[in-house]
């Protein structure tokens, strides 16, 4: 910066001029009498030259968190051009200097809790340098910082996400006062939580900002990804911040408590009545897969009690029944006939009292080709065991080919010469004391020409009459229906099936599923006939849209004390669907003897249902179905069905229980994985779990527990590549019924079952 002098140059010059005249004129006088001219008198110094100086305040004060600015009052007494500089030493370089109009502006707020000059006492010193041509003075400049009171800042505090069912902190009210010592004294108030919900559920200490959630929250009482935000006032002496976090509630599906894993793949386990009066029904189990024939056949019978001994000492985990002890299970042996076909599965079924006891007894029925030289010919056999020869047995062991006329009555049948043995099952048809025995043989389902099948229904009284042995096939009550295959192949049934009163008469129907139909029996007709053929039984044949059901189950879906009926159809790379039959709608089909195909021709809107599922793999159909009970309480029985899981072992195996009160609601059910709400249900899932099967209700007495709720009991066919042979599981309805009332959408098995990781 250059400042202007105050005497012009040409005074100067002037002032000069005069004094050189004047010393000219002494010269010129001078002594010596000479004649000459006075010699020139010395010439004058020359001008003193003023310094530059500033005036003004060189030593302003700023507050912090505040620009430093301010101007320079440059003077010079001869009116000089002043340069002013800065120096860059100490702490010049924080500021900066208008040349035109001598303002001197900082680079940067400063922080008084921080000082940044050399010295560290907030004093900024800058050297100021004043040059008018002739002479350059420095002068320093000090620029003090002086400290206010600022408000604190909250500290970032990341969203919380905390489980449902749990309690505890969930964050901290928490900020950062810049005045050294402030944060000693903070206080937390005005605390706040979004939802009027939540009020006196989550609690803040004033002193630590601890935000902890005091009542545990239950999601399915919210809304679906129901997030709320926490806020308070974090202050310091007079000032605050207010800070705030948002909490999201995570939804986590039920966890069983208790269960049973099978490292096998029983697809025949059931429960059976109590036979040994133990209070609870016993439990057959037997691998299908591990007998080819050329071995006896046989199976596990455990007992009930060791069954729930198990599950009260563990809870849950792994069940080899195979190391039981002979006092809490007995393995049963079927006939064997070295060099002929043997039975390689065993059909078990509770009976109804047979030999006078009060106790229902046990049917273990089969059939083997007999060594004779007929290769086509297989002959049925089947043993009611008494309930005493179990509840008396010591060994653990039964071979059902020694048992005594007092242990078990023997039934056997003939020798079929064209046909096969499909299925037995065990029903009261006439109401008369004592079980009827239903029995399959399809014919040996080729088709050539007189390949004929049979149905037996074997007269309950006359099996409580026998005495050792029943030749059912010469027997006078027994009914005998033929079908010829190659005439009627729709009628050719392999597996037999009891169902529940559809007529209205107070008697069970018959269903039976073959190769090429399913068809269900009227008892009534069953009843009004001695022999003849199925057609004479008027058998109605099961279409669901043009397709053949797969298989069959019954539930109450609507509540109206009739059971409704379950059906499976479909094959192919479509997958197959699920259908709800509503019995009222069944009942006049039925009792008008006209042929049953489920399509809107027969059927009004509301009559039946579809269940589907939306899933990604080849096959997300529904694989089986089953009824469940009525685990929510509201008079409604639930529905199970079972959906593959994807090819690429991306998605879970999974099992829908569907609420009665939903199905028996809507005429149309869709039910898809990705629409999929508390309101429809609950799903059982575990990520490496292929569900391949529900079993429930295959027996009289279901309840395992005896809560009164009926059990489950799931099997697989791959638990990925860990176990190819597959696994079961007894599973406990109490914790599924314990969801649906919670509003839960889903039931985690793989915590209770699956503890460890798929190779």
């Amino acid at each position: 910066m250059t400042t202007p002098n105050r005497l012009s140059s040409l005074s100067k010059i002037l002032a000069s001029g005069s004094i050189l005249a004047l010393s000219t004129v002494l010269t010129a006088c001078g002594g010596g009498g000479s004649s000459s001219s006075p010699s020139s008198p010395p010439p004058p110094p020359p001008p003193v030259n003023s310094a530059p100086r500033l005036t003004g305040n060189i030593s302003p004060n700023f507050a912090e968190n505040t620009t430093v600015s301010f101007t320079l009052n440059v003077e010079d007494d001869d009116g000089d051009d002043v340069t002013v500089t800065i120096g860059n030493s100490n702490d010049g370089q924080f500021f900066t200097l208008n040349t035109e109009t001598g303002e001197i502006r900082s680079t940067q707020t400063f922080n008084f809790e921080i000082p940044e000059d050399v010295d560290g006492n907030n004093v900024y010193e800058q050297t100021v340098t004043l040059n008018d041509g002739t002479v350059s003075v420095t002068r320093t400049v000090r620029v003090t910082i002086t400290d206010v009171d600022e408000a604190p800042t909250c500290n970032q505090v990341m969203a919380a996400n905390i489980d449902e069912n749990q309690t505890g902190v969930l964050g901290t009210i928490s900020g950062t006062d810049p005045d050294a010592g402030d944060d000693d004294d903070a206080v937390v108030e005005n605390f706040m939580v979004s939802d009027d919900r939540l009020n006196g559920l989550v609690s803040v200490s004033s002193t630590t900002g601890q935000v902890t959630l005091d009542t545990a929250l239950d999601a399915e009482a919210y809304e679906a990804d129901f997030t709320f935000t926490i806020s308070a006032d974090y202050r310091t002496s007079s000032l605050f911040d207010t800070c705030s976090f948002d909490v999201s509630l995570n939804d986590l599906p039920t966890r069983v408590t208790s269960g049973l894993k099978f490292d096998e793949n029983l697809r025949n386990a059931q429960k059976l009545n109590d036979l040994n009066a133990g209070g609870t029904g016993e439990f057959w189990v037997a691998d299908a897969t591990d007998n080819t024939g050329t071995t006896p056949a046989s199976g596990t019978l455990v007992f009930g009690e060791t069954l729930l001994g198990a599950l009260a000492a563990t809870g849950a985990g792994e069940f080899d029944y195979d190391t039981l002890t002979t006092a809490d299970r007995i393995e049963i042996t079927a006939p064997f006939q070295t060099g002929a076909q043997n039975a390689t599965t065993l059909t078990v079924k509770s009976m109804s009292d047979i030999d006078g006891d009060g106790i229902g007894d046990l049917l273990i029925a089969g059939n083997q080709l007999p060594n004779d030289g007929l290769a086509a010919t297989r002959r049925p056999w089947a043993y009611i065991v008494f309930a005493k020869t179990i509840a008396d047995n010591v060994s653990g062991a039964i071979d059902l080919s020694t048992l005594s006329n007092a242990e078990a009555l023997s039934l056997t049948g003939p020798v079929d010469m064209n046909g096969s043995l499909g299925d037995f099952e065990v029903a009261n048809l006439d109401g008369v004391a004592g079980d009827e025995l239903i029995i399959s043989a399809p014919g040996t389902m080729t088709g050539f020409a007189g390949a004929e099948g049979r149905l037996y229904i074997v007269d309950g009284a006359e099996i409580i009459a026998a005495n050792g042995n029943l030749d059912f096939d010469l027997a006078a009550s027994t009914k005998q229906f033929d079908s010829p295959f190659t005439l009627d192949p729709e009628y050719a049934v392999s597996n037999i099936d009891v169902i529940g009163d559809l007529s209205g008469d107070g008697n069970p129907e018959l269903l039976g599923f073959g190769t090429q139909t399913a068809v269900l029996y009227p008892s009534e007709n069953i009843l009004a006939n001695n022999s003849g053929t199925v057609e004479d039984l008027n058998p109605l044949l099961l279409e669901l849209e043009g397709e053949r059901p797969q298989s069959y189950a019954q539930a109450d879906v609507d509540g109206d004390a009739v059971a409704d009926l379950l059906l499976t159809r479909g094959t192919g790379a479509a997958g197959r669907q699920a259908s709800v039959v509503f019995a009222d709608a069944l009942s006049p089909i039925i009792n008008s003897d006209s042929q049953l195909t489920l399509s809107a021709a027969n059927f009004n809107t509301g009559d039946y249902l579809d269940l589907s599922s939306s899933g990604t793999g080849e096959n997300p159909d529904p694989i089986r179905i089953g009824g469940v009970g009525d685990l929510d309480g509201d008079g409604k029985e639930e529905v199970a069905f079972s959906v593959r899981l994807d090819t690429d072992q991306a998605e879970q195996g999974t099992i829908y229980i569907l609420r009665g009160s939903a199905l028996s609601d809507q005429s149309i059910f869709n039910v898809a994985v990705d629409d999929f709400t508390a309101a429809k249900g609950t799903r059982l899932r575990a990520v490496p779990f292929l569900f391949q099967s529900v079993s429930t209700k295959l027996t009289l007495t279901p309840d395992i527990d005896g809560d009164g709720l009926d059990d489950f009991y799931l099997t697989s066919n791959k638990y990925l590549q860990k176990d190819p042979e597959g696994l079961g599981l007894l599973l406990k309805s109490s914790d599924v019924s314990a969801a649906l009332n919670g509003n839960e959408t889903d039931v985690d098995l793989e915590a209770l079952f699956f503890n460890e990781t798929p190779e």
